[in-house]
């Protein structure tokens, strides 16, 4: 099914998109990447409108072995209805050698070598964000940290309403959730990840 409305985030998707697409998709602003999957699956189902969306890939993924195409983010009963850039975001596009060659007239190889020389001194920097993002990816939700016992819903009530009860209900959960967030920031495990981070980027 043809996208008829495509959610993205923000102006420069618009003005790198809308002259390659001219109004096929309708191009929306939908506010931030976490935003955008619900705003299209409202205007699909309430609106019945066929949209979609196209986010960047950021730090939430890592990158995909094809690296020519954007990769299918979500779908809806099969039908694929968003994307998330192959590269972190859109920008990366900008500085392809080859656009950067056909929209400025410059030598494909000084670009590619003023780009090498920028990546070897941002390396370091890029793979701690690396690190951190990884790192995040974790971490448990800030909703996961329930505020009720397991299995009950909102009415229901535990067995034990006692203050020991209770109070080691709330302890045991919080610690748990606690002991997830400590693990994934053990010191060894990010020096761990940035060496590895580093590595790929030889």
């Amino acid at each position: 099914m043809p996208v008829a409305k495509l959610f993205i985030e923000g102006n420069l998707e618009s003005e790198v998109l809308n002259p390659i697409l001219q109004g096929n998709p309708v191009l929306q602003r939908g506010g931030s990447k976490n935003s955008l999957r619900p705003r299209a699956f409202t205007e699909r189902r309430e609106n019945q409108v066929a949209a979609g969306y196209l986010r960047d890939r950021d730090f939430d993924f890592d990158p995909p072995v094809d690296l020519s195409k954007p990769t299918v983010d979500s779908d809806d009963g099969g039908v694929p209805v968003g994307w998330r850039w192959c590269r972190h975001e859109i920008e990366n596009y900008l500085i392809d050698p080859v656009v950067v060659s056909e929209a400025m007239a410059w030598p494909t190889r000084e670009i590619e070598e003023a780009l090498h020389q920028a990546a070897r001194k941002i390396r370091d920097y890029e793979a701690a964000r690396w690190t951190v993002g990884i790192v995040r990816r974790e971490l448990p939700p800030q909703y996961e940290l329930r505020t009720r016992p397991d299995g009950l819903n909102e009415i229901d009530l535990p067995p034990a309403l006692d203050s020991a009860a209770v109070n080691a209900w709330a302890s045991n959960n919080i610690q748990n959730h606690r002991g997830r967030i400590v693990a994934a920031h053990r010191p060894n495990s990010c020096t761990s990840i940035t060496r590895g981070v580093r590595w790929s980027f030889r």
